[in-house]
Formats: C-alpha cells, sequence, structure tokens
C-alpha cells in the first residue's frame, strides 16, 4: 500500500508540472482495483515498449471494489487532477457521470468505437448520448459451458430455461462420467459475494490472486430473464411507479423468491464448496472434468476449443414479471417479443447478459486537454489490441477484428447474436448502483449460507430486500445532489426522452424586424443622399463638402445591406447559398464600416493637423486628394484581408451542436445552430477587428483633442460625436454577442442593433443639424422674398406721384438690357461655389485673470456703445426737426414715392411721426405748401 500512495503522490507532482502546458506528460496516471491491476500493467509496459515517446502509465490500485467507489467518488466530488484516467466497472459510471452535473467525464470521439461490436459500442461505452467510457481488455459476455460427452451419454440436450438448468444438473449430478469414474458435480459456480471477497483478500497472503466475485452477475442474468422482456430500454433491475416516492419500482417480487428457489437447487446440485469459494472455481472444476456445466465470461479459447466442451447462450425463462401487477405470467409471442419457441417449454425469453464486474476506461475532464488526449489513446490501444496471449487473460473479443480472428467453431456466431441482440441486458448504471447491488448480494448471500429455505423465507427477504432498495433510493435523493435517481435510470438504459430542443433558427420574426431596421437605414442613406446632389449649392452643404457627405451615405448603405445576408440561413437557403451570404455579410460590413469611419477620421484629421500648422488662418482648403489619402488606409486593410480570406479559407455554413448547460446531463435534446466559419476565422477576423480598433482609438484621442475647436455649423462636435456612439456601440455589442454565442435569434439582432445604431446614429449627428440649420436658411430666404416682394408691389403703387424723369433714369439703371448692369446681375444671380474648405472660428485659450480682464474691457465698451448711440440719436433728431423745418411736406412725399431713405426702417417711421405732430402743431405751414403746390400745377 505504501507503494501505490508513493506512485500517487508521484503522479500527483507530474501532474502538477504539466498543467501549465500542452507538451506531452512525462506520465500518466490510472487509478484501478486489485482485480484489474495485473492486465492493466501488462498493457502499460507494452503500450510504453510500442509507443516509448508517449508518456509513461503508471497503475495506482486499491485493494476491493468497496475501496475503488469511495475514492472514485471523492476524486469527482473534489477533483484534483491527480488521476488522468479510472479503470472501473460499469456500475461506478452514474456516480462518476452525476458529479459536476456530467462535466467530470471527457467524451470520447466516435471513431475511437467504430470497430466495437454494437452491444460494447452502445450499451457499454455510450452513456447518456454521448461516448464517456471504452470497454478494455475483453469482452464480458457470459455463456454457458457443457460437457458435450457428458450430456450426449444421458441424451439430454443444452438447457434452454433456468428450470431444465437445475432440471440437468440433477440428472448429471454425483454420476461416475469423470476420469476414472469419479462422479461428477451437475452445476459449478463459486458463489462468494463481494463483501467476502474483500475480507478474503485482507486476509490472504500477499502476492495470491485477487479473489474474484460473480455472485452480483449470477443474479443478473436469472433476473433480466424475467423481467426485461420488451427490449434493452425497458431495463432489468428497476422499473418506473409514480405511486412511490422515488418514482421506481425495484423488480424483485415474486421475481427474487423463484431466483432463490433456483439457487436453492442449483446449490443443491453443485460442488459442496460454492458458498465459500469465488468464480475461479467454475473453470477449475469444468477444466478438471468434474463439472457438467457451468457459466462464465473467461473464455479460455484452448478449452472452448476442445471436442467434448460445448458453448451456448445463456438460458432464458418461460415466465416474465407483469410489471405493476408483481405477477410472473407466461410469456406469448406479443409478450415476449425476443423469445423463442420450445416445444417443452413453450415460449422462452432471452437476455444475454454481461458480468457487472467488466472493464471500462474512463477519462477524467478536470486534467488538461492534452493529458485528456494521451489517456484516450492509451485506452484506445488496450481496448483494440492483440498482441497479449489471449490465454492468459481469458481474452473475449470487443471488436469485429478480433472476433475475426477467433478459431474456435460457432464461436464467432454465437458471440455476434449476443452482442447484436436487442433484448441484450444493459449494465446497471445509476448513481449509488454499487451500494445498491451490495446490499442485494449481500442479502441474497446470507440467505444461502443461513440455509433456513421455505416460502416465507424467500418472501420475507425479498420484501426486505424492496424496501432497503426504496429507503436507499430516497435517502441519495434527498441530498439533493443532482438530478433523482429515476432520471438516471431512465439515461442509462437509453429510454430517456430529452424535452425538445430550443429554437435553433432566426425565425421570421426576428428576421423581418433585422431585415426591416436594415431597410430603414439604407433607405435613409439613399434619401440623404439625393438631398446632399439637390442642395449641393447652399452654403450649409459646401461648408461641409459634399464628396464628404456623399462618402458617409454611402458607407452606411453599404454597412446597413450587411443585415439582409446576415439574416440568410439554410431554412431559406441551400448550404451553398448561406456560404456565399456568408463572406457577403462580411464583405458588406467591413467595407461599408471601413468608408463611414475613415471618412470620418480623415476629416478630424485634417481639422486638427490645419489647427496645429496654422492657427492665424480664417479659412483652410480641403481637396478630394485629402480626404482620400487617410481613407485609403483602413479601407486597403479591410479589402486585403477580405480577399485573401475569400480566396485561401473562406467561411463554409455547417450546423454545430448548442453547448448548452441543460445539455450537460442531455436534459433538452442537443440543439443545432448555423454558423459561418473556417479554420482559420479567429486569424482574420482579428486582423480585420485590430486595424479597425487602432483606428477607432486614434479617432477618439483626436476627438477629444480638437473638443475645444469651434468650427462653422459645429461640424466637429458632431463628427466626434458620432466616433464616440460608434465605439460605444462595439464596447457594448462585442461582448453581447459573445454571452448569446448559442442562441442564433440574439445573434442576429444584437448585429443588428450594432450595425442600425452605428449607421442611424451617423446619418443622424452628421445631417441631422444640417437639415436644421439648411431648414433655418431656407425660412429666411423665403422671408426675404416676401418682403422685397411687398416693396416691389408699394412701389408700382405709388408710382404716379414719382417724377417720371427720375423713375425713368432709375429704371434704365436697374435695367438688364444695360450691359454694366447685365454683368453684375450675371455674377450676383449664381451662388460664388466656394472651394472645399472648413471653416474654423478663430478661438484664443486664455488664463482666469485675463479672462476677467477681457470682460471688464467688454463691459466698458458696451457702456461707451450705450452712450454713443444715446447721442446719435440725439443728433438725428435735430436733423429731422432741421429737415422738415425747411421744408415740411417734401420729405413726406419723397420718402413715399421710394426716393432716398434716411435711416433705416424704423427710423422712417419715427420720422413720420414726427413730421405729423410738426405739422399738427404748425397747420400754417401745411396750408402754405398746399397753395404752393396748387399754384405749380
Amino acid at each position: 500500500m505504501t507503494e501505490e500512495c508513493c506512485a500517487s503522490c508521484e503522479a500527483s507532482l507530474d501532474t502538477a508540472s504539466d498543467t501549465s502546458t500542452n507538451s506531452t506528460p512525462k506520465s500518466l496516471s490510472i487509478l484501478t482495483w486489485a482485480q484489474s491491476k495485473s492486465v492493466l500493467e501488462a498493457y502499460a509496459d507494452l503500450y510504453q515498449q510500442q509507443f516509448p515517446d508517449e508518456p509513461k502509465i503508471r497503475v495506482v490500485s486499491v485493494p476491493s471494489l468497496q475501496d475503488l467507489n469511495a475514492e472514485v467518488n471523492f476524486e469527482f466530488q473534489h477533483p484534483s487532477g491527480v488521476y488522468d484516467g479510472f479503470v472501473v466497472p460499469p456500475m461506478l459510471l452514474g456516480d462518476m457521470y452525476q458529479k459536476h452535473r456530467g462535466t467530470g467525464l471527457a467524451v470520447f470521439d466516435k471513431e475511437f468505437v467504430d470497430d466495437l461490436l454494437p452491444y460494447y459500442k452502445y450499451q457499454v461505452a455510450m452513456y447518456d448520448g454521448a461516448i464517456r467510457s471504452l470497454p478494455l481488455f475483453s469482452g464480458s459476455q457470459l455463456l454457458l459451458l457443457f460437457r458435450k460427452d457428458y450430456l450426449d451419454q444421458k441424451n439430454l440436450p443444452t438447457p434452454k430455461t433456468w428450470s431444465d438448468y437445475v432440471r440437468i444438473a440433477a440428472v448429471m449430478h454425483n454420476e461416475p462420467l469423470g476420469t476414472g469414474g469419479q462422479p461428477i458435480y451437475g452445476s459449478c459456480m463459486g458463489r462468494l459475494s463481494q463483501e467476502s471477497c474483500r475480507r478474503k483478500d485482507g486476509l490472504s497472503i500477499t502476492g495470491s490472486s485477487p479473489c474474484r466475485s460473480q455472485s452480483m452477475s449470477y443474479l443478473g442474468m436469472m433476473l433480466s430473464s424475467m423481467t426485461q422482456v420488451g427490449g434493452n430500454r425497458t431495463g432489468w433491475m428497476l422499473g418506473v411507479d409514480e405511486t412511490t416516492p422515488t418514482g421506481l419500482d425495484p423488480l424483485f417480487q415474486p421475481t427474487l423468491e423463484t431466483i432463490l428457489l433456483l439457487m436453492e437447487r442449483q446449490i443443491r446440485f453443485g460442488a459442496p464448496d460454492e458458498l465459500t469459494e469465488d468464480a475461479s472455481l467454475n473453470i477449475r472444476l469444468f477444466q478438471e472434468g468434474r463439472c457438467a456445466m457451468t457459466v462464465t465470461a473467461e473464455h479460455n479459447a484452448e478449452l472452448l476449443n476442445q471436442s467434448d466442451v460445448g458453448f451456448v447462450p445463456l438460458p432464458g425463462f418461460q415466465k416474465y414479471l407483469l410489471r405493476g401487477e408483481d405477477e410472473m405470467v407466461d410469456c406469448t409471442k406479443e409478450s415476449c417479443p425476443f423469445g423463442q419457441d420450445f416445444e417443452k417449454w413453450g415460449r422462452v425469453n432471452f437476455v444475454p447478459f454481461a458480468a457487472t464486474d467488466a472493464t471500462v476506461g474512463v477519462v477524467s475532464a478536470h486534467v488538461v486537454q492534452s493529458r485528456q488526449e494521451h489517456a484516450k489513446k492509451f485506452f484506445q490501444f488496450a481496448m483494440s489490441s492483440s498482441d497479449l496471449d489471449s490465454t492468459a487473460f481469458r481474452r473475449q473479443p470487443l471488436t469485429y477484428s478480433q472476433l475475426k480472428k477467433s478459431t474456435i467453431p460457432g464461436y464467432g456466431s454465437t458471440i455476434e447474436s449476443s452482442t447484436n441482440n436487442s433484448n441484450a441486458a444493459t449494465p446497471f448504471r445509476i448513481p449509488n448502483a454499487f451500494e445498491l447491488l451490495s446490499d442485494l448480494d449481500n442479502r441474497v448471500y446470507e440467505y444461502l449460507v443461513q440455509g433456513d429455505y421455505s416460502t416465507d423465507s424467500r418472501q420475507r427477504m425479498a420484501q426486505s430486500a424492496e424496501k432497503s432498495w426504496q429507503t436507499s433510493i430516497r435517502m441519495y435523493d434527498a441530498r439533493g445532489l443532482g438530478l433523482p435517481s429515476r432520471v438516471f435510470h431512465a439515461k442509462s438504459i437509453g429510454s430517456y426522452v430529452p424535452e425538445t430542443a430550443s429554437e435553433i433558427y432566426i425565425g421570421s420574426v426576428a428576421r423581418g424586424i433585422g431585415w426591416g431596421l436594415g431597410g430603414l437605414s439604407c433607405l435613409a442613406s439613399l434619401w440623404l443622399a439625393l438631398w446632399v446632389v439637390k442642395n449641393r449649392n447652399e452654403r450649409v452643404i459646401r461648408a461641409s463638402q459634399p464628396i464628404f457627405l456623399l462618402m458617409i451615405c454611402l458607407g452606411t448603405f453599404v454597412m446597413a445591406s450587411s443585415i439582409f445576408p446576415f439574416g440568410i440561413e439554410d431554412d431559406l437557403a441551400s448550404f451553398k447559398g448561406c456560404s456565399i451570404a456568408c463572406m457577403a455579410a462580411l464583405w458588406c460590413f467591413c467595407i461599408g464600416f471601413a468608408i463611414t469611419f475613415s471618412v470620418l477620421f480623415s476629416k478630424i484629421w485634417l481639422v486638427i493637423s490645419v489647427l496645429r500648422e496654422s492657427r492665424g488662418k480664417q479659412r483652410i482648403k480641403m481637396t478630394r486628394r485629402d480626404i482620400f489619402l487617410p481613407n485609403m488606409f483602413l479601407y486597403t486593410i479591410n479589402v486585403a484581408a477580405l480577399l485573401t480570406w475569400t480566396l485561401i479559407n473562406p467561411q463554409s455554413w455547417t450546423r454545430i451542436p448548442i453547448n448548452e448547460e441543460a445539455s450537460h446531463q442531455n436534459l433538452i435534446q442537443e440543439s443545432t445552430r448555423g454558423w459561418c466559419g473556417s479554420s482559420q476565422t479567429m486569424m482574420y477576423l482579428g486582423i480585420i477587428l485590430g486595424a479597425n480598433l487602432v483606428m477607432m482609438i486614434v479617432s477618439l484621442i483626436q476627438a477629444y483633442e480638437c473638443r475645444k475647436i469651434a468650427t462653422e455649423y459645429s461640424e466637429c462636435l458632431w463628427i466626434s460625436a458620432s466616433i464616440a456612439v460608434i465605439a460605444q456601440v462595439w464596447i457594448v455589442g462585442l461582448p453581447i454577442l459573445k454571452l448569446v454565442d448559442d442562441n442564433p435569434r440574439g445573434v442576429f439582432l444584437t448585429k443588428v442593433g450594432i450595425i442600425f445604431v452605428s449607421t442611424s446614429s451617423t446619418l443622424l449627428l452628421i445631417f441631422g443639424p444640417k437639415l436644421g440649420y439648411h431648414s433655418t436658411a431656407m425660412a429666411e430666404k423665403k422671408y426675404e422674398q416676401q418682403v422685397y416682394g411687398a416693396r416691389s408691389s408699394f412701389s408700382s403703387e405709388d408710382q404716379p406721384v414719382i417724377d417720371p424723369s427720375e423713375t425713368q433714369s432709375h429704371s434704365e439703371e436697374e435695367s438688364p438690357n444695360n450691359p454694366h448692369n447685365a454683368s453684375k446681375m450675371s455674377r450676383t444671380s449664381k451662388p460664388r461655389i466656394e472651394p472645399l474648405g472648413i471653416r474654423i472660428i478663430p478661438a484664443c485659450f486664455v488664463h482666469s485673470q485675463e479672462a476677467d480682464k477681457l470682460q471688464m474691457a467688454v463691459d466698458k465698451a458696451e457702456r461707451r456703445n450705450r452712450s454713443l448711440q444715446s447721442t446719435l440719436e440725439t443728433l438725428q433728431e435735430k436733423m429731422e426737426q432741421y429737415i422738415i423745418a425747411r421744408d415740411p411736406l417734401g420729405g413726406l412725399y419723397n420718402n413715399a414715392a421710394g426716393g432716398t431713405v434716411f435711416g433705416s426702417t424704423e427710423n422712417q417711421g419715427k420720422l413720420a411721426r414726427r413730421q405729423g405732430s410738426i405739422l399738427a402743431s404748425r397747420p400754417e405751414v401745411l396750408l402754405s405748401k398746399s397753395i404752393h403746390g396748387l399754384d405749380d400745377d
């Protein structure tokens, strides 16, 4: 034991040193029990010889199955990573799988089991829909061995039922058919229980062969023939009963009473030391010719090739348990579809059964991936290798390749029919299975040893066993460690039906929402582009450069159009069409983003560049070349990466399983979702995403630097806001994409949200203020036209009052026929197209003291301005009085006639009112002027 502990400690140190890297580990640690230690070490040595570069296999063993069960449960409850793999009987898989919601067991790829015989592939290696173990060393099918010469001398057939087995054993028992006329035993079965074997090993001399108990197998092979008639998914140990607290019904009454009766008679016609010997008694007495029949999983090729030795599948039973009624009834073709008809026995149900102490290899998922792969490789070698001496370990074939090498007549067909039988018993693999089987094994063994054989005793024993199982299952479920036992029972036999899988497509509703938003964004980009073209001569458009605005519209249109291929899945198109849509979506999004973002970057970059180079200029010139040069940097990187990606390793559409938490224990059906991917997706995405992120970070830094720069129409502010919004969308959207990675609908809607918010916010922040400025400018222009029209109408109505000579001269001066005026009007009728540029409003940055001084100067200037304004108004009043006094009515008429206007419109109103008040106070002036006018006429 000290050596085993040292090996475990050394393996622990090796594991700790290997967890930091994916390099080949120095050694692997495999845990097993004494019964499998020798054969596991033999395979480890052979593996090292054939693969010297592979890790060394260290075998760590415990004395008994009880100890192995305790160590395995502790390791999976509190993972330490000490053990890379485990060689255990299948009955321990339930406990191993139950821990950590099914994530503690590594899953083997399907190619590992391609060559396995059907029983080992589907009922041993597979657990709950996945390959979680590999059967090792040898097959475990139980066969009935018999002496042909002995049965022929008595003219007896091979037994077809367990009752027939007892009958033939009774006939053969004590017959002088052995060597030298020695009496033989009718049946040989060493019935020492597992617990008794453990005690025996504790008292045995070191180095002796470990005790091997098959009492659980003997009990199971007879029980299954009575309880499992509808196929391996109906189970043979437990039934479903919703009326019980556990939802399970141990199938013990009255089957266990019948089994105990059969065992009593087998013991009567068997060897006298059956109750004190293990399964090694079977082959030993049979090889010595002292036994007519036995049951074993040790298929010694040399023994089976002997002419006087025969083998057949296990007997069946002519009655079966009617579940729910607790009654044994006769088999019929309808109730026992896997049975056979015999003239003497009627319909007999047959169930191939494997030994309960068979071995499987399990890999721990708590160690690094590289160690898992090496452990899987070793277990595959131990499963399929045929280099070991088959007789040394009584090797029974596990694979078709091994079965083909058999030279035993009739053996291949017998094994193939047993392992390809849909009614073969699946190993009992629920959590706590070992404790339950041990409890039943001990009860049966104690009953047989006590020898109080009676109907009442059998009935009491069956009732107590059933009650004990119900209590144990109920207490185990009450711990709340995981799913109830009834769920694991259904999973272990393959009858559990997972819940219906969740939606694996985007769906028409989500696709409609996404495409609607994409179409809205595309239409907005198109409408704004047309608006820019239509109003390209307006000041607000010329100040922002039409080419700049048109490129933003183009970029947002292309980026928004990527929503449409993102929404294409194999429910709308073929896999080839979906693969084309995968790359099309990337092209549209990346190119659209590159165009949009590089234009924004170019504009803000030029603003900062010009500001740094010449702060004193009021106007700077920005050409198309200045826009395209920075633009081409980001655009070139995206195009080059996408083009290389498309030509070398394009994305293709596939469906992959969704690894939801509930599917770890197969509670729901394994959902699949569509996925665009390739072997180098992450590399190309990293290049594109890295370039865009670098450009975004630089843009954010420049936006911060120009936060105090005031441009005409505040354009720098809106560009900075657009860049900030896009950055926020990426910061929020990328983690959400990772969180909803397994939900196609969520992924699509998140992509739609990122694209729509990016495009719509850019359009809104860039064009929204310009639309407002343009609307205000158009309203002012319309108001000016209305004022000008009103003035023209007023002038035409008062034309007779005006001096014709003056009117004529004035009209000639304003006539378009005048060459001088024609050229002048042509110059003013067409607005001057300004060169591309950014109008920067000068701004100075001063300290607080300087700002206070400037504020005081402004206040002083305002006071001075108000004083001058008051003086100006006083002088204007005096001038008006002077004019009126000199010519009381001339000025009034001249103003009405459209003559020279003194001052503003407001001053004209004041003048008219003052003239009225003066004339009212001096009526003689008005009268004199009127008479003077009549004289003129």
